[in-house]
């Protein structure tokens, strides 16, 4: 059976016709059910519904489709007027794409696909894209996907969405995850991502951006040794605190730029230490703002030793905070575990121990825009837990 779209209309049965005409500007507001069936006549007219249908009139639709479906790329693309759509019989059991499906449906709420056969579905790119109000995709737990290749913007802008059960996928195909679940801003959980095989994955840009609810993500099984695009992957992720990325393998990724931007909260990034950073990233770029990240940064391709390591060979009753030096000229983030009643005196050779060929510069330090005062303690300088102190060469 041909089946077209449901936005692009050439051929309508009486049935649908029946439908549109009742259907005018003034029933913009009010639900309209009607429960349409679409037989498999053996011929190879499409049945199409209108922009009429889509734009204006029916909000609800209960399906009842008998024949089996070949493609069903586009199918309620941009079909605004929507709010719930059910299939109550339908075999999908032969289809190859799902491409774009359900995209631009921009006020649907709730679907339900527990009846969606995708065993032989090879292209999910962009399936819900732009389904803003989405809250709810029944059944797509039980989605297989074993010879998916694509699922880049499968979920993008679903701003609705908090909570997604992926558990059963096989993502063992795929090629394509970028901007998979960006946008996705009330999403706080995605169960069985841990689980995804990336091996074949070679674009991952956006992934997760501006995911803002997400708090925590395990992605430790993700293997990225075929990525060569990983921009922007996690970019806004304003709530995550923690990432396990472990097994992450960064050899092959060009682009990194913005990849843990904006990422405020981000307090540890498991793993980061073993990543290979291209020549033409900056580090900086890399962890733009991300304020609260209790790492070591030393050079332009190093990433190093956990701050907490380093706070740990203190006393334990002593009141241990951290303050992070700046210097932009050299590439440096370096933390120093101290007491607020330690002198800063004391504090600044604790930095020049480690970087020793600092200590014949001319240089002052400004703490939250005020001179620092070298003889004077931590506390009365009003260094608070996590304060940047930025050096600055003094040029004669």
């Amino acid at each position: 059976m041909s089946f077209r779209y449901f936005y692009d209309i050439k051929n309508i049965n009486e049935e649908i016709q029946i439908i549109n005409d009742r259907v005018d500007e003034d029933d913009y507001n009010k639900e309209i059910k009607s429960k349409i069936k679409i037989l498999n006549n053996n011929k190879k007219e499409e049945l199409i519904l209108t922009k009429k249908f889509n734009k204006i009139g029916i909000n609800t639709i209960d399906f009842i489709i008998e024949g089996k479906l070949t493609n069903m790329s586009y199918l309620f693309k941009d079909c605004h007027s929507l709010i719930k759509i059910e299939f109550l019989s339908i075999d999908t059991s032969k289809v190859k794409s799902m491409r774009l499906i359900f995209s631009g449906c921009e006020f649907l709420e709730y679907l339900d696909l527990s009846n969606f056969d995708t065993s032989n579905v090879g292209g999910m790119n962009g399936m819900f894209s732009g389904c803003f109000k989405l809250k709810e995709i029944k059944g797509i737990n039980n989605f297989k996907t074993s010879k998916v290749k694509s699922m880049w913007h499968m979920f993008k802008e679903c701003k609705s969405l908090e909570y997604l059960d992926l558990s059963n996928f096989d993502t063992s195909n795929v090629k394509g995850m970028w901007l998979m679940f960006s946008g996705c801003s009330k999403l706080k959980e995605i169960k069985g991502i841990n689980n995804f095989n990336t091996s074949n994955v070679k674009n991952m840009s956006n992934m997760f951006e501006n995911c803002e609810s997400l708090e925590y993500l395990d992605l430790s099984n993700f293997d990225t040794s075929n990525v060569e695009d990983m921009y922007d992957m996690f970019n806004d992720c304003k709530s995550l605190e923690y990432l396990d990325l472990t097994n992450f393998n960064t050899s092959n990724v060009k682009y990194m730029s913005h990849m843990f931007s904006g990422c405020s909260q981000l307090k540890e990034i498991k793993g980061i230490n073993n990543f290979n950073i291209n020549k033409n990233c900056s580090i900086f770029e890399i962890l733009a703002n991300c304020k609260k990240l209790n790492y070591l940064i030393i050079s332009e391709n190093k990433i190093s030793i956990d701050i907490h390591k380093l706070i740990s060979k203190r006393e334990k009753n002593e009141k241990i905070i951290s303050v992070m030096f700046l210097i932009p000229e050299q590439n440096i983030h370096y933390p120093i575990p101290c007491n607020e009643f330690d002198t800063f005196s004391k504090i600044e050779n604790k930095f020049f121990e480690e970087f020793p060929e600092l200590k014949s510069k001319n240089i002052y330090y400004l703490a939250n825009g005020n001179t620092i005062n070298k003889t004077a303690t931590i506390k009365e300088n009003e260094i608070k837990n996590g304060d940047t102190i930025l050096l600055n060469y003094i040029v004669d």
